[in-house]
This record gives C-alpha cells, structure tokens and sequence, in this order.
C-alpha cells in the first residue's frame, strides 16, 4: 500500500530521474521544496587507496582517481618532485568583507542518514538494519564526504525507498509522533503531524504547497482503502524519501553578486552535521526560530555548548578516514610471518586510536600531541603485543606511556597499508607525503614492472628497493617515497617494535625526507621524524586542508583564501588545540556566509 502510494506521487521518478542527474549548488528561494538541480560526478573516484604493487598508481593524494595530479606519464621522469597542493596559508589582500566559496547541495552519508534516521524514530536497531545494505560511499581526496561524489545511482535509490518504508511505519508507531488516535484522526491532526514531524525531517518548516501535498496524499488513500494507519505511514515513508531529507538542501538565496548569511533553520544544520553528523536538536531548532542563529555571536553560543555534548564526538570519523583506520576491516596477515594476527587485534588496534583520539578532543590535546605523544591507550592485550613497559590490568583501555612510540604514525595507520606478507616502505612513505604533507607523487609509468617478491632472506626490503630504483623511470618517484617509509621500518606490520625482518635479516633503521620546505633531513627514528613534523608549518596546514576537505564536502580553491587564512590563524591563536580547529571550522566565512550562485532549479519530480 505504501509502496503504491509513494509511486503514485511520483516519488520514485524523482530520485531516479533527475536526481541521477545529480545535484549541485542549492535550490533557488521560492521554488518548490522538492527542486534540486546538480552536477554529476564525471571524475569516476576509485577505491581508497588503490595501488597497484608496491608504487602508488595514482595521481592523487589517496589513490582515489581524483584528476588532482599530473598525468601518469609524469612517472617517466627521473627527476620527478612532489607537487604540492594548496596548503599555503594564503594571505589575501582584503579579508575584512565575508568572502566564502561555493556550497554545494550535499548528500546525507551514511553515518549521517543513521544517526538522523535513528534520532527520528528512536530505534537504533531497527535503522541499523534497514541501512546495512546501502553502498558504501565513493571516496574522493581521501574522504567519502564529497558533495560531488555523494550522487544517488539507482542502487542507492532503491535502499533509500526499501528504508523510507520501515521508517514510515517506526515512526508512526512511535509514542508521541502522531497526535491523536489514528483511528479517527481529523485533518487538524493530519496537519499536526505533517507539521510537526515534517520540520524535523526537513529540518525546516515546510512550506505551504508541502503541507497540501502531504494533505492530498493523505486523503487519496483514505478515500481509496479507508486505512488511516496506511495514509499516515505513507506519509512519513514519501518524507524519508524526499530530497529534503536525503540532501542538506539550502534554499535561501543572497541577490545576485552579494553574499548573505544562510537562514537560521539552514545554520541550525551547518552546525548539527559539522560537529554532531546528525540532523538539530530542539535547541538548535529554538534558536534558529528565535533568530538566535541569525548571528556569529549566537552561532558561537551554540558551538560550547555542542562541544560539550558527547555527540561531537562523532567527528572522530575524520580521523578514522583521514588515518584509514576505517579500512581495518579488510586488514589481513600471513600467518607463517605473523601468527599473532586474528580479527580481534584488528579491533584492538581500532581501539587504541579511537581511545586516543577521544582523548585528544576531551582534554584539549594539541597537534603535537596528535603526531608526536609519548603515550598511547591500550589494554593488557595491546600493551603485551606492543611490549610497553606498563600493561594495565584487563580489557579497558587506559592511557600507558610509550616513550619509543610517535602518536598516531606509529599506531595503525601505517599498518593499514601493508602487505600481508611484510611491511610496505613505499606506501608508508606515500601515506606520509599524500595524507600529512599534501604533496602529489606521480603514478608510475605503465611498462615498469612495479611488484616486489615477499622477502626470503637474500636481500632486505631496503636494498630490493635500491635495486628498484636502477630501473628507469622509477628512480624519481621512489626517492620521494622510500627513503620516508625506511624510517618506519622499526615496526612490523602490526605496528609491533622489532629488530628482524620478516625474512630473518636485521633491520636498518632510518631515513630521511626531501622535496619539503620544512623537514627536509635525515631521522633515526619515526618519533624523531614525528616531532618534526607536529612542529611544521607545512603539515599544520596539510592537516587543516584535509579537515576543510572532510566537513565542508570539497577541496579548497582560490576563492577559498579567506578562509584557509582564518583557519590557520584561529588554530595558531588557540595553541593548535585539536578541538579549536575544528570550532574554528564554525567560525570561518564557508561556514558562516553563503554566496549567491546562479541556478537553473529544475523540479526532481518528487510529490512532495
């Protein structure tokens, strides 16, 4: 019944019409609340990560076929440097106006829809199974929180309307949602409820050709079967399934060549999917319907006290994505070299750096602390596999102290990257100059045999990779990568210290880094390359474009400078305090401002 209802409204046309057709920049003021237009994603991003043998493979900061970087037959060069992306702190001549980039029309992610979903209808279970099949996300530039790559293909249509329908049903049943008894419900109840449980889908109130629309469904149904439950499900399941609710759909619109604030309703959610990943809270709402968001000041009044809550915690999903712990999943070990592999310190590992973190953002941790901490968190499990000096008693993680160790470069984050077999230098060494340097290497040219046979005692990693880098059109590229992960090589790949390799040869410790403007040396160690690096300028700002990339959903551009620019100042003025960049992503113009766009909205078909 429901499914018949929602096709009659031509729901389903919508997300596999237009909405195919992707989506970009807003929606014009005044057009009907289910318009989107957009941008389809052309770039084709692959799998995260990808590589292909022991180079890169890629042109981009994390393998994800983004055409950020030079061709491929940049390989061929010996003498290939990285390019560097745009992490200078840009100094603008005049940033005393507002002066944000584009904001473009973005999709729900997946944790997004799940904690929305879940705070709609308040069963946690029940959404978790009615989400397990959707797709997981494309990645792009590291991340699976771009706008651009976030489209709906008909795969994902089809999960969003299976879902839409249980949660039509969980949220009727719901105490408290509809406002009357069902069974003889009026239209002042049908009202109530389309109102009421229409602004926290939408997360806005909704407009009056909305509340008709919802009104006429409702009818047609009751007048067609006289079932009063099916109607009211419907309607909530064509609500689940709307535009408004799968998109962070932003209508307002400043006059053309002007720049505006978005309406306190729309920085409500700018501020709920920032810091919570989930739609406002009836705080949010309040201020924004009080005009209490119509102002920096009441915006920042909102932040304390959203940092305080135990959601904001949710933004340790950048970490996790940024450090690839969220690819721990797939992590897999030869047994004859690594017996002491099973899931269960897969989740350890997990663990640790989530623990960690938490920890950082809690405590008022700095970027130092991030990179460079002589502590980590473990349990009497991960404390005996690491061989730290303090193992604490049982399964909860405690903060032990770790003086060898280097903050998360030497917790799992290198190890996501390794062969089953062995280490892997040359991706360690990719990992550091992509995701910490924001530098470009070059793929490897296409007829260069880029594989290494697993270690058998005759040579070491090290010197099958000298040998390597004799091949022409390998040299350039491998310089920039080996050297930086020889200065890992101290610990195997399950983050473990050791001084034999996993084909019984001693290990060699040390290397070095170049085609830097700050860090350029030798290092004995990862903790001495890792105290160098909390103390850059250059990966500061490395770590600040991947968060703009991550919560704003895109990269950085020119128009961008302003922005870029108060970021690195707010983050310097707050002792580069973890926490405060990530308020200070709250505070910067992208966040606080909207430009005018020029659109062309056409209707994507949804009633409503």
């Amino acid at each position: 019944m429901i499914r018949s209802a929602i096709q009659r409204s031509g729901l389903l046309v919508g997300l596999l019409g237009s909405l195919l057709l992707s989506c970009s920049s807003g929606v014009k003021s005044g057009e009907t609340t289910d318009s989107v237009s957009g941008n389809p994603d052309t770039n084709g991003p692959g799998p995260k990560g990808s590589t292909k043998g022991d180079d890169p493979g890629t042109t981009d900061p994390a393998g994800n076929g983004d055409p950020t970087g030079p061709s491929p037959a940049a390989g061929n060069d010996p003498n290939a440097e990285p390019t560097s992306q745009n992490t200078d702190t840009p100094i603008s001549e005049d940033c005393s106006a507002p002066s944000p980039g584009q904001a473009p029309l973005r999709r729900l992610t997946n944790a997004e829809y799940v904690n929305t979903a879940t705070d709609l209808v308040g069963d946690a279970d029940l959404v978790a199974k009615v989400t397990e099949n959707f797709p997981r996300e494309p990645t792009s530039l590291g991340f699976r929180t771009s706008a651009q790559a976030l489209t709906i293909t008909p795969l994902v249509a089809d999960e969003y309307f299976k879902a839409a329908q249980e949660l039509g049903k969980a949220a009727v049943a719901k105490e408290g949602v509809v406002p009357c008894d069902i069974a003889t419900a009026d239209p002042a109840c049908t009202q109530s409820f389309v109102e009421d449980f229409g602004k926290k889908v939408y997360r806005r109130p909704l407009a009056r050709a909305d509340l008709k629309r919802y009104s006429d469904l409702f009818n047609a149904i009751v007048s067609q079967t006289g079932d009063r439950q099916a109607a009211f499900e419907a309607m909530a399941a064509t609500m689940f399934s709307s535009t408004n609710f799968l998109f962070r759909v932003e209508v307002s619109q400043p006059a053309d060549g002007s720049v505006g604030m978005p309406t306190g309703y729309e920085m409500a959610s700018r501020l709920s999917y920032l810091l919570w990943q989930t739609m406002p809270d009836d705080k949010l709402f309040e201020a924004a319907e009080n005009g209490d968001l119509d102002t920096v000041e009441g915006i920042e009044a909102q932040v304390k006290r959203m940092v305080s809550d135990t959601k904001a915690l949710r933004v340790y999903e950048f970490f996790e994505q940024w450090l690839d712990i969220d690819e721990a999943a797939g992590l897999s070990r030869n047994e004859t070299n690594y017996p002491a592999f099973n899931p269960t310190l897969v989740q350890l590992l997990q663990a640790e750096n989530r623990a960690f973190v938490y920890d950082l953002l809690v405590n008022q941790g700095t970027f130092s602390d991030l990179l460079a901490a002589d502590y980590t968190f473990a349990n009497k499990s991960l404390a005996e596999h690491y061989g730290l000096a303090t193992v604490p008693e049982g399964s909860k993680f405690e903060r032990v102290d770790a003086p060898d160790r280097a903050g998360v470069l030497t917790q799992a984050t290198l190890v996501m990257h390794d062969r089953p077999a062995r280490t892997s230098i040359v991706k360690r060494g990719l990992k550091i100059r992509t995701d910490f340097l924001c530098q470009i290497v070059p793929a490897p040219p296409a007829n260069v045999d880029t594989s290494l046979p697993d270690l058998d005692g005759s040579l070491t990693q090290r010197e099958r990779l000298d040998q390597h880098r004799q091949q022409d059109g390998c040299a350039g590229c491998h310089q920039l990568m080996d050297p930086v992960g020889e200065i890992f090589e101290a610990y195997d790949a399950l983050g473990k210290p050791r001084t034999k390799d996993e084909g019984g040869a001693d290990v060699v410790g040390g290397g070095s880094i170049s085609g830097t403007r700050t860090l350029d040396g030798d290092y004995a160690t990862p903790r001495d390359l890792a105290l160098a690096m909390a103390q850059s300028d250059e990966v500061r700002q490395c770590f600040m474009l991947q968060a703009f990339r991550f919560f704003y959903g895109r990269d950085a551009t020119g128009a961008d400078a302003c922005t870029q620019e108060q970021l690195a100042t707010s983050f310097a003025k707050h002792d580069y305090r973890v926490v405060d960049l990530l308020i200070g992503l709250t505070q910067s113009d992208q966040f606080l401002y909207r430009a005018a766009t020029s659109l062309d909205a056409a209707s994507d078909g949804a009633q409503p």
